[in-house]
């Protein structure tokens, strides 16, 4: 059940536009896999799916486009949007709902009423011991560190999203470029239990590892190096939850129209030559393949893994428009 509110204006004899969208979005039944149903004796079936409960997403959308022609013939145009949401769980079938139990180490995240969907849940890491294993915080100030310490650790949900399309012409050249970027989210490198711990001791290690803890080391950012799994740190804990902000150049021309005279000596109506760069760069403090982790699961969104995917390609691309 879907609740637009919204409103498009133009000013600058239309030069400038900005349009706003208020949004309520209510999913009733959210059909999900219900990994509470699931027996352990079952190794090889998957969770049956379920309508899980109802969620809400609440926000907006905010564009504005600007483009102008100089008297001296330069044509351009920026055309920028920002998104925001607010997700909240309002329903669920159970007290709380865990993410996928197909994780070394158990769920990476939670879900319960009155938060949003599939945020992080487990351990937090304050630092190291005298030993250099990882020393995680007592939650609930018991004096035991156990799995009743567990809390929410971070959240896949972005502050905001956006998109900067930039063009411009002057005679024959033309050049477009598009950003698309998304700030405050989080996603857990599920990867760093294979590349930075003995999961398979002897395999190949994230070089990472080289800053393991020592005694001569303690300020590291690894535990001390081992050939055995230690004090839970593959379980779920904020070690492995990284700030996956991103700003990405998704697309980049650069074209060239030759005129009439020329082109019709080439028995052509129309020559324009052009080259094309797409994902030439991405600005990010993410260590894996890609911080926009992409999950086919409600429960898992942002969790990178268990099985990697293929990092983005990046495309040059040069290429010739024609009209006959």
């Amino acid at each position: 059940v879907t609740t637009n509110i919204g409103f498009e204006m133009s000013m600058l004899d239309n030069e400038l536009s900005v349009s706003f969208e208020y949004f309520d979005i209510d999913t009733k039944d959210l059909i999900t896999p219900d990994q509470s149903l699931i027996s352990t004796t079952a190794i090889d079936a998957a969770a049956p799916l379920v309508n899980l409960g109802d969620i809400q997403n609440t926000g907006f959308d905010l564009g504005i486009n600007y483009n102008h022609e100089t008297s001296w013939g330069l044509n351009y145009a920026i055309n920028a949007n920002i998104s925001h949401y607010k997700n909240e769980v309002k329903n669920l079938i159970s007290a709380f709902q865990p993410g996928p139990s197909n994780l070394r180490g158990g769920p990476a995240t939670r879900t319960e009423v009155g938060r949003s969907i599939s945020e992080y849940f487990g351990r937090k890491v304050i630092g190291f011991t005298d030993t250099g294993r990882f020393e995680y915080e007592d939650v609930n100030g018991d004096g035991t560190i156990n799995d009743d310490d567990r809390t929410y650790i971070g959240s896949p949900h972005p502050d905001f999203t956006y998109g900067v399309y930039l063009s411009a012409s002057y005679k024959g050249f033309d050049l477009s470029a598009f950003f698309s970027g998304s700030q405050g989210n989080d996603a857990y490198n599920y990867q760093k239990i294979f590349s930075d711990f003995p999961t398979f001791f002897g395999s190949n290690q994230s070089t990472r590892v080289l800053d393991a803890w020592t005694p001569d080391n303690t300020n590291a950012t690894v535990p001390a190096l081992s050939q055995s799994l230690t004090n839970s740190e593959t379980n779920p804990n904020s070690y492995f939850v990284e700030d996956a902000s991103f700003l990405r150049l998704k697309n980049l021309q650069v074209g060239y129209t030759f005129n009439d005279d020329i082109a019709s000596k080439v028995g052509l109506n129309m020559l324009r030559v052009y080259v094309q760069g797409t994902n030439l760069f991405t600005i990010t403090d993410y260590t894996g393949l890609d911080p926009e982790v992409v999950s086919g699961n409600n429960l898992a969104l942002g969790v990178d893994g268990p099985n990697p995917v293929f990092p983005l390609a990046q495309i040059i691309t040069v290429g010739i428009n024609t009209k006959f």
